[in-house]
């Protein structure tokens, strides 16, 4: 039978079924030599040493090797009785935050999330807000898409019935939201907003030279980029986008994505040169850290944060400033495409010789169907001394082939 657990902060959670599905397969940590293993768990020193639990054994690495731990899970709305109380907050670079709305001091949103307690952002540190979000990952994100896709140049707050206003938010709390319009400050029902987006322009860079940098998953679908962190048996300590202090259990944490200035995502750079060819008329573009159609990337029945989007037949090329000794990727159609979705992904690499520059066809994979699990690309770089990404049609001609490109990154 299911069963609730009722928490210190009043809300139930659900507990599973008796004789439900089996628990989920163990995380596994992913290292940028292209190997993997099952790792239950993870310890961080402050020096960079890494441990895990892995067939019952404690093994050791580097922080440095590590490509990735554990996926990212759906966010899941709190529970509240009044329900417009409840929220994503989503940060600038990708983070999300699972919350309930709470008053805040002047010049800050506060919110509540489950597992991290009680928070205050600045407002150039939230990228917009979801009130009252619906329970369904895919429309969610289709709204979570408009706030990202919002360039300002002011804030917009787009209510339930459709309408927009334009103005600078001033403030938010349980009841309403605060905007000052060019007509004047006006303050409007939470219950009558379903978004607001925020002027892009105010937020903050991604922190350049600091330790231990990574996104962080938790239990809720909370995602968020942190610096300086540590993980121990018990706790994680981290900075919040790079700024705040933020300690919480590690049993909460799911998905770790460190970022490495030794190996850079590929969607972080634009690349040397892009080509789709149509099939017929529709030219579709290069997309980066979305699917082709500008979507959120999702392949394997979950999110993933980092990745290129590409139509077939299409082919992005990277002239190599810097020697690099492997391209790490997954290779998948996003599950959003439609269903005769089917591809051949290609790695092509250029190297330089007395003879000129040859081509090499580096990898080539199988055709790849939509619902099919993502497929490790792990193409040696050495020599090279630059590189293609191409997508050719499976079957079925060019429809529904929205190629995707996961965690890509250039290893040095």
């Amino acid at each position: 039978m299911t069963g609730c657990l009722l928490l210190g902060t009043g809300r139930l959670l659900q507990t599973p079924a008796a004789g439900g599905p089996p628990p989920a397969a163990a995380p596994r940590l992913h290292l940028l030599d292209g190997t993997s293993q099952p790792a239950t768990s993870l310890r961080l020193d402050p020096q960079g040493r890494l441990f895990w639990q892995s067939a019952g054994a404690t093994k050791q690495g580097l922080w440095s090797k590590v490509w990735s731990w554990g996926a990212p899970l759906d966010p899941s709305p709190p529970l509240r009785l009044e329900v417009s109380e409840s929220a994503y907050v989503l940060l600038p670079h990708g983070g999300l935050l699972v919350a309930d709305l709470q008053a805040a001091s002047q010049g800050n949103l506060g919110l509540e999330n489950l597992l991290l307690g009680k928070l205050e952002l600045a407002w150039s540190e939230v990228a917009g807000v979801l009130v009252a979000p619906t329970a369904d990952p895919l429309q969610a994100a289709r709204w979570e898409v408009r706030v990202r896709d919002h360039q300002g140049p002011r804030d917009r707050c787009l209510l339930r019935n459709g309408d927009q206003l334009q103005g600078t938010v001033v403030a938010l709390d349980k009841q309403q939201v605060h905007l000052r319009l060019a007509s004047g400050q006006v303050a409007v029902p939470l219950q009558r907003v379903r978004l607001l987006a925020l002027d892009p322009k105010l937020f903050p860079p991604l922190p350049g030279e600091a330790p231990r940098q990574a996104w962080l998953g938790l239990a809720d679908g909370s995602v968020f980029f942190v610096s300086e962190l540590a993980i121990d048996q018990e706790t994680v300590r981290c900075r919040l986008l790079g700024q705040k202090p933020l300690v919480f259990p590690a049993r909460h944490l799911v998905w770790v994505q460190p970022r490495h200035q030794h190996a850079p995502f590929l969607s972080d750079r634009e690349p040397t040169r892009f080509r789709h060819v149509p099939l017929l008329r529709a030219a579709w573009p290069l997309r980066r850290d979305r699917n082709v159609a500008g979507g959120l990337l999702r392949a394997g029945g979950r999110r993933w944060l980092k990745g290129l989007g590409m139509h077939s037949l299409a082919q992005a090329t990277y002239v190599f400033r810097r020697p690099y000794r492997r391209l790490l990727a997954w290779a998948a159609v996003d599950d959003q495409a439609g269903p005769r979705g089917a591809v051949v992904f290609r790695v092509v690499t250029f190297h330089r010789s007395h003879r000129g520059v040859e081509k090499k066809i580096a990898y080539t994979s199988p055709v790849v169907r939509r619902g099919e699990s993502p497929r490790l690309v792990n193409v040696p770089l050495e020599g090279a001394a630059g590189m293609s990404l191409v997508v050719q049609y499976g079957s079925g001609g060019d429809q529904h082939d929205w190629a995707d490109w996961l965690e890509a990154v250039l290893v040095e």
